[in-house]
Order: structure tokens, then sequence, then C-alpha cells
């Protein structure tokens, strides 16, 4: 089956998939829905379905803008359990791309390999990097750290411009400090160097 992206409204969402998203990501990854709410209002969050031809949603996006809107962060990213290993996750990364076709790029956070509490959650990170790279995405050198946990960026080079990790990094911290105040944003998107890692 074919798959396409739909702008979701914010009470479809709530009433259909944020049981999921409470069950895919981790408490500490997930905004609460207040900020969900807040920031969709206010233009800077879209909540994006995937869906097959016969409307039946397999997952979603939640993408939240930078300042200028040059970027699109690919914050929330899923594929439905039931659905999963049936390409729909490769599938929808193209769509993605189509559909913000007009900016500069898409940005995204994996969790850095070898930062994992074991050897499983490290070859889960691997493959989650891999399923990325394979896609078009570009591990940049410069690590982070959100919420006191180690990120690598992820970038998706759409318009094929010369971007620094520097112009990527405080892009993605914009974001932040966009969704989240300037104070709070701040403080839990934190860029690596040799003094703090």
């Amino acid at each position: 089956m074919e798959i396409f992206l739909e702008e979701m409204m914010l009470k479809q969402f709530k009433l259909e998939l944020y049981k999921d998203y409470k069950k895919i990501f981790k408490i500490y990854e997930r905004k609460p829905y207040s900020i969900l709410k807040h920031n969709v209002l206010n233009g800077i969050m879209k909540i994006l379905a995937i869906k097959e031809d016969d409307d039946t949603i397999v997952g979603f996006m939640i993408v939240t803008f930078s300042p200028k809107q040059e970027f699109i962060f690919l914050e929330y990213f899923a594929i439905l359990p039931k659905y999963q290993s049936k390409g729909y996750g490769s599938k929808a990364l193209q769509l993605l791309k189509e559909y913000y076709h007009d900016s500069e790029g898409i940005v995204l956070e994996v969790e850095t390999v070898g930062y994992g509490k074991n050897q499983k959650e490290n070859e889960i990170r691997k493959r989650r990097q891999n399923f990325y790279e394979r896609n078009g995405y570009t591990g940049i050198k410069t690590k982070v750290k959100v919420f006191n946990k180690n990120y690598t960026i992820y970038f998706n080079n759409i318009a094929n411009n010369k971007f620094t990790d520097k112009q990527i990094l405080n892009t993605i911290k914009d974001i932040y400090v966009r969704a989240l105040g300037e104070r709070r944003g701040n403080k839990v998107f934190k860029i690596m160097t040799t003094k703090n890692i």
C-alpha cells in the first residue's frame, strides 16, 4: 500500500495517537501535552499522520520549525509497532523531504552509540543511526546533551547548501529556545566541548 502524510489537528492527535506517543517515547524524551498544544497553536510545531491510502494511521511525525522555518526539526518519528519492518519508515522520511522541499534541511537527534546502559541498547542506537544514514542523513561530529542525555545530530541537506556543524547546532538550539522558552531551552540543550564531555 502507498502512504501519505497528512497534518493532524491537535484534538485528533490526542484522541487517536497520544497514548501511542506516551508508550513509544520514554518520559524524559516526551514533551508534556501542554507544551505540544502551545507549540502547535502558535505555529511552532506540526503533527503529521502517516497514513495508508485507506486512511489507516500507521505512524506519526512531530516537527518543529526553526525561527525562519529554514530547518525542520524531526522531533518525534514513530511507525506504530504492528506496521514496523514493512518499509513505512523509509518511505515516510522520503515523503517528509518532499513535504518540506522548500526548506534548507531536516535535522534530528539520535542517542549516541556508546552511551547506552548496556550492549543491547547501544546496538539499538547503532541500528537507528544506520537507518537514518541509509535514508540520506549525515551525522555531524559535534555531539550534544539534551536533558542530560548524549545525542548525535543528523542532517538531511535538502537544499544542498554548505552548512557548518556550528550553523546546524545553533539552529537546533534556536528551535529549543523557541519551543521551550529562552531559559529552559538554553538549560536543556548543551553543545558538547572538550570542557563538558
